[in-house]
Parts: structure tokens; C-alpha cells; sequence
């Protein structure tokens, strides 16, 4: 009759034990996949809110999963050059965030971009030029880590793009998975100046 108590006693608390653990584990889970997608949401946030203006979501939406905009007037002559642009993009097969941007302000990443000129450039054509840098956000990028952190959502809303009394305000929601672990972070950017169309 002891011993049978007494293995009661310790099956009860072997399932304690293991359902404590298991709720270290994922504590633990979820703290390192919201440690890294704040890291992700701080590097965005840094590039967006340093951006001159935004050119417009791509395809020209109001809201977007990829983002171009006017990233610094280097050499402040208030124009847009090709090389002064950026563009943030998901890539949904790789659940990975990149930002694209000019690694060069000579020759063609000088040129003068006209507003209508902008305003029909997309995404892909800014990708392909030579003088685009690709850097990876956040992501498992190509590894196939299933483990690694996953940018599973991407979506940028802009407005006051019109606007000649207000400047632009971006708000961007980034979603992210890691071991079954879901985090989703949501901020809202005020573009710096100018608060009229560049030339």
C-alpha cells in the first residue's frame, strides 16, 4: 500500500516538474524571439524615421508590403539622385526583410530623378540596378534554419503624401515567428523634411 502511494506521489510530481519545465522553455522561447524581433523592428525603425521622404509604398499603394523612399540628399541640393534612394522589402520565400540601398554616389547613383519619374518606379527596377546594396534586415535569409527568427509580415501605410502642411507618416507593422513563437510589433514614423515634394 506504501509503495503504491508512495509512486503516486511521484507521478504527480514528475508531471509538475515537466509541466514547470515546460513552461521555462518556452518563456525562454518567447523572450528570444521578442529579443530578436525588437532588434529587427529597432534597425526598420532607425532607417525610416532618418528617411527624407517617402517616394511611395510600392506600386504606388497607399499601403504596401515593401517601402521606397528618399533615404538622405547627400550632396543637399534638395533633388533626388538615383543613389539617395531606399527601398524596404519582404522576401516571402525566404521570410526575410532587406533593405536595399545605394553604395555609391558616383555616375549613375548621381543622376536626378524627376517626382513623376519616382512616382512610376518600382521596386524591381530599383533592385536591379548595379549600384544597389542588399543587406538583410531580419531573417533566416537562406540557411533553411527552421529555428532561426522569420519575418512572416510586412506592411507599411502611408499618408500626408499630398499633404504641404504636414509631413508624411509612415506606419509599419512587422510580424515574426520562431520556434512556433508569434510576435507582432507596430510603429508610426513622422518623416524629417521636407514638407513639400523634392524636385
Amino acid at each position: 500500500m506504501g509503495l503504491v502511494i508512495t509512486s503516486m506521489i511521484m507521478v504527480a510530481v514528475t508531471a509538475i516538474m515537466t509541466s514547470v519545465a515546460r513552461g521555462w522553455n518556452d518563456q525562454r522561447v518567447t523572450q528570444s524571439t521578442q529579443l530578436q524581433a525588437n532588434q529587427v523592428y529597432a534597425r526598420v525603425q532607425r532607417i525610416l524615421s532618418a528617411a527624407k521622404y517617402v517616394v511611395s509604398p510600392a506600386n504606388n499603394h497607399s499601403s504596401s508590403s515593401d517601402i521606397l523612399f528618399w533615404a538622405n540628399d547627400y550632396n543637399a541640393d534638395g533633388a533626388v539622385e538615383a543613389g539617395e534612394l531606399g527601398l524596404i522589402e519582404l522576401d516571402t520565400t525566404t521570410n526575410t526583410l532587406y533593405y536595399y540601398s545605394s553604395s555609391s554616389q558616383t555616375g549613375a547613383a548621381s543622376t536626378q530623378m524627376s517626382w513623376s519619374t519616382l512616382q512610376s518606379l518600382t521596386a524591381a527596377q530599383l533592385k536591379g540596378w548595379s549600384y544597389m546594396q542588399k543587406t538583410a534586415l531580419g531573417g533566416p535569409g537562406n540557411s533553411g534554419n527552421a529555428n532561426a527568427l522569420q519575418v512572416t509580415g510586412a506592411q507599411f501605410y502611408v499618408t500626408g503624401l499630398s499633404s504641404t502642411t504636414q509631413l508624411p507618416i509612415v506606419e509599419f507593422t512587422l510580424g515574426f515567428k520562431k520556434n512556433g513563437q508569434y510576435v507582432t510589433l507596430y510603429n508610426c514614423t513622422t518623416m524629417r523634411s521636407p514638407t513639400t515634394q523634392p524636385n
